[in-house]
């Protein structure tokens, strides 16, 4: 059975006060030392979503990308004004890094990829990459009447429960280009998420 979103939400910095609120006066005391055993480290880096907290992710990735089987790498760095991080063209020999393995694309990339956020940032990196490119609609209806369009994100988990937020604006510039959004989520530990949701 699901987990029931209906029901309050405690905000631990009110449950569990920090120690700066603790006088010094109190200090060594029993009342002081029963405080102590219930303060909770909250994460470094915790954001605001409908009123409650919830620790962010731990690492998040982002990268756009452009995709047909005519696609010109060259062509779209033109109408976009910036180079790629990564372009092949279809029927281009690709030899992997680690292994050696040859392969033949089976179709045209262009990708521009932000810098890897740590703790996880994805409105950061979703200007990081919009603010690098032609802003002209043009431009973008072109290149969304030719080609696939999206931004690939990773967000990576260090808990069985982060969050992560993308604000109107970063929306709305998304559906303006036609971009299409993917997210990919990667838990740090299946046993311990399966065994919440249970």
């Amino acid at each position: 059975m699901g987990a029931d979103c209906s029901r309050p939400r405690i905000d631990r910095c009110k449950r569990f006060p920090p120690r700066w609120r603790i006088g010094a006066n109190d200090r060594g005391s029993a009342a002081h030392r029963r405080r102590e055993q219930f303060i909770v480290p909250l994460p470094a880096r915790i954001f605001s979503s409908t009123g409650f907290m919830m620790p962010a992710l731990e690492k998040t990735k982002a990268c756009l990308n452009i995709l047909g089987d005519d696609l010109i790498p060259d062509e779209v760095s033109r109408l976009l004004g910036a180079e790629p991080t990564g372009a092949r063209t279809r029927g281009e020999i690709l030899i992997g890094k680690a292994s050696g393995h040859r392969r033949v694309a089976r179709t045209g990339v262009w990708s521009l990829r932000a810098q890897d956020r740590l703790p996880g940032d994805l409105n950061a990196q979703i200007h990081d990459i919009f603010a690098r490119l032609s802003g002209d609609p043009a431009v973008w209806a072109q290149l969304q009447s030719r080609f696939e369009l999206n931004l690939f994100c990773g967000l990576f988990m260090d808990a069985r429960n982060n969050g992560e937020t993308i604000s109107p604006a970063n929306l709305r510039l998304l559906g303006e280009r036609g971009v299409e959004l993917q997210l990919d989520i990667y838990t740090p530990d299946p046993d311990e998420v399966t065994g919440y949701l249970e």
